[in-house]
């Protein structure tokens, strides 16, 4: 029995009945407030999407959930989710595995819909029940939704972007393809959960030494690619991919800016490469653009995934076409990464340099490969180019350097490799080399150079069928994200 405190001032009539119903409650366990029922999470029954591009297009069985806003073109991602016994709405959290990174995505109440559903029959779009900002690649997402409706014991739900390009969000489907059946579509009932925290990107570098000055920069910091800064490649105009051509096409939709980075995503193509290549890619140039002669080039960057037969980084090229060509090309890898799956150059960042003068004889290359290294890491890759005395053009060096710290160096005698102390070791003797007879230099100040960034699947050597089998990535796509470009001159 419960025992009451003795009371030494007479209480009031109703405080007193206060006190005696909250002490017979305390007895009663019957009076006590139910729990509230505990979180269940359901997973989608249904997903699908419709394309307006193709009006009568059914997609119940596609892998993935398609949403796009851009260029005339809608894709809406449609979700079912079975919540019999639940009132009229419900709150919770929707979790959905996101491909790309950058995208906004708003979450909205649908009526009913089914695999067989199309772009003509789709049903009107309702409330808006939560939203995301921004998407992280290859990242299970939960976003708190509020006031989702329940119609007939099951919630219909749809996912709109206004982000430029194309997201894919994992469908059931898809997840039982690839073995990840946890990151299928699931909406939890109960208290919303807080929003998936998004990586950040890291701080920048500091600034670089003094005596130099800005002369192009792009932070990345809008919403879609600076067109009077870049080409962004695409198939429909044309432009095919540096290397290698049988492995990979260059789609635009494939390229986005969001969150303060870009972000240039691979993928495999599924026919969406014209000439029938395996996988999609994406690159972008400055031709017409920028260019520059000798200076300071610095790109921040990773990739979302190692090996898996990615090539591609952030280089420069000084031929005088928009092409790829072999007319006296000479061409600075500022970050090259070759993610193939056997030796030589099996994942690892290489930085060369190219050059020739006819190619008919011998073309040069320098390169110098770095072991113990982690391309989904944070790294800042730049190069220095220029003479140490500038009426000399024979002194003509290009510096490498990785997280501000130099690693490497060519000039005319060959490559030398930079310890952690500074002290160059010559690796490789003999550089710059013209078979037609006396030094025109190949990197001299009259050879301005544009910039390219790429994200290709492929590997010199390596037949279109290997490189198809080897890629791939966990979430069915690899990126390239860049935090900033910058180049500087004296």
């Amino acid at each position: 029995m419960l025992a009451l405190p003795v009371l030494r001032r007479r209480l009031p009539a109703v405080a007193l009945a206060v006190l005696l119903v909250t002490v017979a409650a305390a007895c009663d366990p019957e009076a006590m407030p139910a729990p509230a029922p505990a979180p269940r999470t359901v997973r989608t029954d249904l997903d699908t999407f419709t394309v307006s591009s193709q009006p009568t297009a059914t997609r119940g069985n596609d892998v993935v959930m398609r949403v796009m806003a851009s260029g005339g073109k809608t894709k809406i991602g449609y979700a079912s989710f079975p919540v019999a016994g639940s009132a009229p709405t419900v709150d919770g959290t929707v979790h959905l595995y996101a491909r790309q990174a950058g995208f906004n995505l708003q979450v909205r109440n649908v009526g009913s819909f089914s695999d067989g559903t199309t772009h003509n029959d789709r049903p009107a779009l309702g409330t808006q029940v939560g939203t995301l900002p921004a998407t992280a690649a290859d990242t299970r997402h939960a976003i708190s939704v509020r006031g989702i409706r329940v119609d007939g014991g099951q919630a219909h739900l749809a996912f709109t972007t206004t982000s430029p390009y194309e997201l894919e969000l994992l469908s059931s489907e898809g997840a039982a393809a690839a073995g990840q059946a946890t990151n299928a579509p699931t909406l939890v009932v109960g208290p919303p959960a807080a929003p998936t925290p998004l990586p950040t990107v890291p701080e920048p570098t500091p600034a670089p030494p003094s005596g130099w000055r800005l002369t192009f920069a792009d932070e990345f910091n809008g919403s879609s690619v600076d067109p009077v800064k870049w080409n962004v490649y695409d198939q429909g105009k044309g432009d095919t991919v540096e290397s290698p051509k049988a492995s990979t096409c260059a789609r635009d939709d494939n390229v986005s800016v969001a969150g303060g980075k870009l972000v240039m995503r691979t993928r495999k193509a599924n026919g969406g490469c014209t000439a029938g290549q395996a996988q999609s890619g994406a690159g972008m140039n400055t031709w017409g653009r920028f260019e520059q002669a000798g200076g300071r080039f610095v790109a921040r960057g990773r990739w979302t995934h190692a090996g898996n037969h990615l090539w591609g980084g952030f280089w420069t090229h000084g031929n005088g076409g928009a092409g790829w060509t072999k007319d006296n090309p000479t061409e600075i890898d500022v970050w090259e990464y070759i993610g193939k799956s056997a030796e030589p150059n099996i994942s690892r960042y290489k930085p060369a340099i190219h050059y020739n003068y006819t190619c008919e004889g011998t073309c040069g290359m320098q390169n110098l490969q770095q072991l113990d290294y982690d391309v989904t890491a944070w790294h800042t890759y730049a190069v220095e180019w220029e003479p140490t005395d500038p009426a000399d053009p024979t002194t003509m060096q290009i510096r490498f350097y990785l997280d501000g710290r130099q690693i490497a160096l060519f000039d005319k005698h060959g490559t030398w490799r930079v310890t952690p102390t500074g002290t160059r070791v010559l690796e490789i003797a003999g550089g710059w080399k013209n078979p037609a007879g006396a030094f025109p230099n190949p990197f001299g100040m009259d050879r301005p150079h544009k910039l390219i960034l790429s994200a290709w699947v492929g590997a010199p050597g390596v037949s279109p069928a290997t490189v198809a089998a080897g890629y791939n990535p966990s979430g069915g796509g690899a990126n390239l994200e860049i935090d900033y470009v910058r180049v500087y001159s004296r």
